[in-house]
This record gives structure tokens, sequence and C-alpha cells, in this order.
């Protein structure tokens, strides 16, 4: 199996060391390190790693959230930022380029490792060029997601996901076994659920639509947990059910 190729993009040197001795120790296969904007476009026209982990505040012209901005729209592979600061403003603004994970220095081993596994499995990897080795290889990466709880990332199953419900800016993965509180609206994570399986029928919640018990056109019945169903997602429900 391929090791996955993972690019570094830190104008601190030091950083930059500490970055690359991690992740070699890890097995990861670790390009050279960019210091710049120009230095990482070259790098990626010529090597196209797997994976980018880069500095938000890069020295030059173009800082690393502009870099970010480019890999999203030209190439279709996850990176994680990686900042100093842990400030709202610099944070709103790294949201916006849709990271993959956010590590804030200085930062532990396991945090990394942790980080590049949320950003590999959570992927969507059905446009890119060649497939990333899967960093679980009894399921496919498109069967789960990884979910943070306190300082780990929890392997967890879509099937084994009942529900997901909105709670003001954050939403609750509901499990049989346990709930998971994700900062995130529920329009931004349901992205990341396979639409033929989980669907909206509420403001406020998206469900399993194979866990479904019991419905009727007000309500449906999961685990024993009544959730409403709102007129204007009804008809998509009824449909996705058969039952219009």
């Amino acid at each position: 199996m391929n090791k996955i190729r993972i690019g570094i993009v830190e104008d601190d040197l030091f950083s930059s060391t500490l970055l690359q001795y991690e992740l070699n120790s890890m097995d990861y296969d670790v390009l050279e390190p960019c210091t710049d904007y120009m230095q990482a476009i070259a790098m990626l026209d010529t090597d196209t790693p797997d994976l980018v982990i880069l500095d938000i505040n890069l020295a030059g012209e173009k800082n690393g959230i502009e870099l970010a901005s480019y890999i999203r729209k030209n190439w279709n592979i996850p990176f994680i930022f990686l900042t100093g600061k842990d400030d709202k403003d610099t944070l709103e603004q790294a949201k916006q380029v849709k990271p993959s994970a956010f590590l804030v220095k200085p930062f532990k081993q396991s945090d990394l490792h942790a980080a590049i596994e949320l950003a590999v499995n959570n992927f969507n990897f059905k446009d890119k060029k060649s497939s990333l080795p899967s960093v679980a290889e009894h399921k496919n990466i498109s069967d789960i997601i990884f979910i943070k709880d306190g300082e780990y990332f929890y392997k967890v199953l879509f099937d084994d996901i009942d529900l997901l419900s909105s709670d003001n800016v954050y939403v609750i993965v509901h499990t049989n076994s346990k709930k998971f509180m994700v900062r995130a609206s529920l329009n931004e994570y349901i992205e990341k659920f396979d639409a033929s399986k989980f669907i909206r029928v509420h403001q406020r919640y998206a469900v399993n639509i194979n866990k479904i018990d019991k419905i009727n056109s007000e309500d449906l019945i999961i685990n024993k947990q009544e959730i409403p169903i709102s007129k204007s997602y009804k008809s998509a429900l009824m449909k996705k059910l058969n039952l219009d």
C-alpha cells in the first residue's frame, strides 16, 4: 500500500522541521516543505500531494487562507490549517474555505495524527485522480466519519447514526450508544452524509431513513424518539420512502 503523501507549507523553520519530523515518525511520505504561496503552487503542480498542511499566517503577499482558496478551486485534495492563533476572527476566516481540520500550535502528535485521519476519511474522493489509502482498512472510507469528542476523534459508522439535530450553532449526532456535539450548522454538516440515506425532515432535524420505525403526516419515530416533519420537507421525504 502506498504511503499518504503530505505537503507542508510553513514559513517558520522550527515549526516546519518539527512537523516534518513528526510526520516521518508516523510513516507518512513527506514532501520538501514550502515556505510561501508561490513555492506551494509549484509543489502542487509538480508533486501533487494527497493532503496539504498549511500555516494560515504565511509571510508574503498571499497568506495561507488565499492558498487554501486556490487549492479548493483547482485541486481536489484535502488540507489542514496550522496556526499559532486561535482567535475568533482567524477561525471565521479559515472556515470560509472549508478546511478538513484545524490545528493550533503547539500541538501533540496524537492531535496531528487524528487530524490527518479526519481529513483523509471525511474527504470526498469521488473526483480524485488517484485514491488515497484507507486508514480504516476493514471498512470503506465512505462508510465512516470521524467526530471529535474531547481530545480524540471517534470513528462512527454512518449506519449507526439515527439522526442529526440542530441546537443553535451545534449539530448533535445521535447514535444508539452515544451523542456527539459538533460545532457546525446543520446545512453544512449534512453535506458530509449520503443523500440516499440521510434526509432533512425539519429545519432542526435530518434522519437516517433506514432507522425510521413509524411515520405519519406530522412526525416520525426513531428509537422511541418523536421527530416533527415540516411541511416544506414532507413531500421529498414521502417520495424518498415511496409513500407519495
